[in-house]
């Protein structure tokens, strides 16, 4: 087989996909966004994603479809959790040269450490821990909401919610933040119970950033529970030191809002990242991972 001289880079996540095109020397020659690439909707809508993403990338470009035959694509997907999974999706029909694939958190963590060795706590509307050391990947964590998830902004939202309806029902202390949060219910242990029965991670997530204003105003109610999220978020940092472990990105929308509360002593572990996960998908696809 040829050797490929285009590499294509997908970060297909559970709300979009973006994929860029580089030459062999890591030059951008287009970008292309479209819908969600999150495997667990199955390979075709993540496939279709990809290619309505490059279509767009080659049409911005001025780049003939022909191009793809001589691309290796490093797919960074959302819903990778093991081998079987990229297995499927490095036998499914497609157009490339060739392609590599594994989860967005490995793109990320290979972009967050320009493909040396490093780890990523990404701590988003879920989270997940993952490095590359030595030859070999590590993960802890990122099994999802029900199991998993420490200190992410979807278990923050419930730990809200939670603490709420405490709070409605006399077993812990009014304030501020937990009236704003009872608002959104009306002040019904019903309305809240009937919304529990169909919420999902995210619509969990979007009370994290309730909890982030009401902390800035110095309510202790929220301050309390972006403690709790940052101890937890300490686990996975701490697994990782503990499997030595040396560098370490954090990655995430909700990271801003508990790093604050991060112990010290794991600033010396803690790096910026290099590049995002789309970098790391380039990166992955010129190495062939």
């Amino acid at each position: 087989m040829t050797t490929p001289t285009f590499f294509l880079g997908v970060d297909g996540g559970g709300t979009k996909c973006r994929v860029r095109l580089c030459d062999n020397r890591g030059t951008i020659l287009g970008e292309g966004h479209s819908g969600p690439a999150n495997i667990t909707l199955g390979l075709e809508e993540s496939f279709a994603s990809i290619l309505s993403a490059t279509k767009v990338l080659l049409e911005k470009s001025n780049l003939d479809v022909s191009i793809l035959q001589n691309t290796r694509a490093g797919l960074g997907l959302a819903g990778v959790v093991q081998q079987s999974d990229i297995d499927e999706i490095c036998s499914f029909p497609h157009p490339f040269h060739s392609v590599c694939a594994d989860s967005d958190a490995a793109t990320a963590c290979i972009g967050a450490h320009d493909g040396e060795d490093g780890g990523i706590v990404i701590l988003g509307t879920g989270s997940h821990a993952l490095a590359f050391h030595q030859g070999g990947k590590i993960s802890i964590g990122g099994w999802g909401f029900t199991i998993s998830d420490h200190g992410s902004g979807a278990q923050l939202g419930l730990k809200a919610i939670r603490l709420a309806l405490l709070a409605h029902e006399t077993q812990h202390a009014q304030s501020p933040f937990i009236h704003e949060i009872l608002s959104y219910f009306d002040f019904s242990s019903l309305k809240i119970f009937h919304w529990s029965k169909t919420a999902n991670p995210a619509d969990y997530g979007r009370f994290a950033k309730i909890v982030a204003d009401f902390a800035k105003e110095n309510d202790q109610s929220a301050i309390s529970l972006l403690r709790q999220s940052a101890q937890e978020a300490e686990i996975l940092i701490k697994g990782l030191i503990d499997l030595h472990v040396s560098r370490i990105a954090l990655y995430g929308g909700m990271v801003s809002v508990i790093s604050p509360f991060i112990h010290d002593d794991f600033g010396t572990y803690l790096v910026q990242p290099q590049q995002d996960a789309i970098s790391g998908a380039v990166i992955m696809a010129m190495n062939n991972y």
